[in-house]
């Protein structure tokens, strides 16, 4: 890889977390247990699952169930003694929890679903604290996460009372930061706090559903969130603190829907993941903070992925990780991260990425679905190592960025990545890579669209000089596989 210098600096002292997303924990994947589970308290819940004859991983196209839950943590575990914390950003329960509850139980009540959630999220947190008993847990709440429908959950709902007190129980370790915690997220689903061992860095939190441009009603609850956001931000910038971005959907355009609803290369049109309004506002409070922002993180998408705010001259100001699903409900593979970050400025230094290739555990299997047999992680890849950084030092993301443009490592690379070496639901092909790439930079719609209609002439994208046709673009859309992700 022709990366010169992607690193810059003198070595630091290091730390370490663990992240991961998406889980989508499916407790209805054995229909047989739904009326044990009902009647039994969460702490029998281990003891049910291990009784089901369902003892395979969850295969592609599902959501997560008991014995992919357990695998991740069994393969998280031993890291517990190196990570300082872990991160999970958000969708903790399956998708259409409400309408599975109800059609595996006959039960359309409030209460029933709000007790059988409670005891999922429990049952979720304790499982992870057990693994992880001197780690704290923080969470970033996701639109499936919710007793009113996908990104409908309410400012103090009964979801975020229960999860919080949950959360506040199992997962936050710290009084100071159970405090912060119990100030805002029972409300707001938000929150800011210190996390351990990490003195100088702040950790801010955000309730991305109130934003999303799926979100069904008014806009005061975004607003709020937005004003207390430039808040903690301005008290972190007086601080002198670092800060990282935690949210569950990811700032700019989603490329895959954007490329797909095109009919014609005049029809595209970017589709935003937030509303217009909330996209610009985080745009702009990252730019503006972008000497207190020292990385921000996401999931959502299911795959692996970056977003970048960027100056006009193209300088990366803060960079995003998007980061790989557990669940494989859209073709990809199950996978969690490993970070390692400079404990003094929050910059992160390196990324290790570890997955289940569910087609590796199929393989020979007449049923098509994973063995049961003790399922195989593996390291996927190492950020420094696959893309030729330097493994001490701030890395020049404003380079990498233009590396997954320019360099034909980078681009396989991440085209490989993106879906976390499934191969059999990936949405980028090589026809469609540049449009894939506008959406790590340009991050508004107007933005987009203007790059991609500058494509549509001919022109250079970033330092590209020879553009793909657009027209192979959009004829792109017929290899992108069986996989529409509903997130």
């Amino acid at each position: 890889m022709d990366a010169d210098t992607r690193v810059t600096g003198a070595p630091q002292e290091s730390g370490a977390f663990l992240a991961f997303t998406d889980l989508h924990f499916d407790p209805f994947f054995d229909p047989s247990l739904v009326k044990a589970l009902i009647q039994a308290p969460s702490e029998q819940w281990e003891g049910i699952f291990a009784g089901s004859t369902i003892t395979a991983p969850s295969g592609y196209g599902e959501n997560a169930n008991y014995p992919l839950f357990k695998s991740l943590l069994d393969d998280m575990a031993p890291h517990a003694g190196e990570v300082s914390f872990v991160m999970m950003t958000g969708d903790l329960l399956t998708h259409k929890f409400r309408e599975r509850y109800a059609a595996a139980t006959g039960d359309d009540s409030p209460e029933g679903l709000r007790a059988f959630a409670a005891k999922t999220v429990e049952f979720a947190a304790r499982e992870t604290a057990a693994r992880f008993p001197n780690d704290p847990v923080y969470f970033a709440i996701g639109n499936n996460d919710s007793l009113s429908g996908d990104y409908q959950v309410k400012p103090g709902g009964a979801f975020l009372r229960d999860s919080g007190a949950i959360f506040d129980r199992y997962w936050i370790e710290d009084p100071e930061d159970s405090a912060a915690f119990s100030s805002t997220y029972p409300e707001g689903g938000y929150y800011s706090l210190t996390p351990e061992g990490t003195p100088g860095l702040r950790l801010v939190v955000l309730n991305a559903p109130l934003m999303s441009a799926s979100r069904q009603g008014g806009d005061e609850a975004g607003d709020v969130q937005l004003r207390w956001l430039a808040d903690e931000l301005s008290r972190a910038t007086a601080n002198h603190e670092k800060v990282w971005l935690v949210s569950h959907i990811p700032l700019g355009v989603d490329a895959y829907q954007t490329i797909t609803r095109a009919r014609s290369p005049e029809d595209v049109k970017a589709v935003t993941f937030l509303k217009a309004p909330f996209n610009q506002a985080l745009i702009d409070q990252s730019a503006a903070h972008a000497g207190d922002i020292a990385a921000e993180f996401a999931g959502h998408i299911h795959r692996d992925d970056f977003r970048f705010v960027t100056a006009p001259s193209g300088e990366v100001l803060t960079e995003m990780f998007v980061m790989p699903s557990v669940s494989p409900a859209y073709g990809n593979n199950p996978a969690y991260k490993k970070f390692v970050f400079d404990e003094k400025t929050g910059a992160i230094l390196d990324v290790s990425t570890y997955i289940l290739d569910l087609a590796a555990q199929t393989s020979g299997q007449a049923s098509g679905q994973p063995s049961a047999a003790s399922p195989a992680w593996k390291l996927e890849y190492s950020l420094a190592e696959a893309y030729g950084l330097a493994r001490e030092g701030a890395i020049d993301w404003t380079a990498f960025a233009a590396d997954l443009l320019r360099v034909p490592a980078a681009r396989e690379h991440f085209a490989r990545f993106y879906d976390a070496d499934a191969g059999n639901g990936n949405q980028i092909a090589p026809a469609n890579y540049d449009a894939f790439w506008l959406a790590l930079t340009h991050l508004t719609g107007a933005d987009y669209d203007a790059a991609y209609a500058a494509m549509l002439r001919g022109e250079a994208i970033g330092t590209l000089d020879a553009p793909t046709p657009v027209e192979a673009v959009l004829a792109g859309r017929g290899v992108l596989g069986a996989f529409a992700p509903g997130r």
